[in-house]
């Protein structure tokens, strides 16, 4: 980063505030209407928990950004814009806006997972983080085939 990136006040080329304005966008994000659309919309036509393949019904299901996470995508977001040198003209609204048209346009990756698996998997559970990337292609192609059938296209 450059030597005095600042942005709305912070100094992004300090690692700890950098992160810090990563999780207040993620934060809003998080708790925007449409973020609150795409979890919803993220959930159909997953019926199993494709860990420990219990039925969705009897479980929480729960949307977890894989490979990526919303970290991940925040981050390459503003450094696309620090790389284009355009920052100073967008806010962080401008930003979360930006964020949710890829969700609502699916162009990031999730897995729909039960609450506990979910809970494991942030916890590290060796078992549960070995599963996943098979249980995310197996799923992804489950609700490519999903939405095919049902829909005639994609999500």
């Amino acid at each position: 980063m450059d030597e005095n990136l600042d942005w709305l006040g912070y100094d992004l080329s300090h690692e700890g505030t950098y992160a810090k304005v990563i999780k207040k966008l993620e934060f809003l994000i998080r708790r925007s209407f449409q973020y609150d659309v795409w979890q919803k919309r993220s959930k159909i036509g997953v019926t199993t928990c494709p860990i420990c393949e219990g039925e969705m019904h009897f479980l929480k299901p729960e949307s977890h950004h894989y490979p990526q996470t919303l970290f991940d995508i925040v981050d390459s977001c503003l450094q696309d814009h620090i790389y284009k040198n355009d920052l100073d003209e967008l806010d962080e609204f401008d930003i979360c806006k930006e964020i949710m048209n890829k969700h609502l346009t699916n162009q990031v990756e999730w897995v729909v997972l039960c609450k506990q698996c979910h809970e494991k998997f942030h916890d590290n559970v060796p078992s549960v983080v070995e599963a996943m990337p098979e249980a995310y292609k197996i799923q992804k192609e489950k609700r490519e085939e999903y939405f095919n059938k049902t829909y005639g296209g994609t999500q």
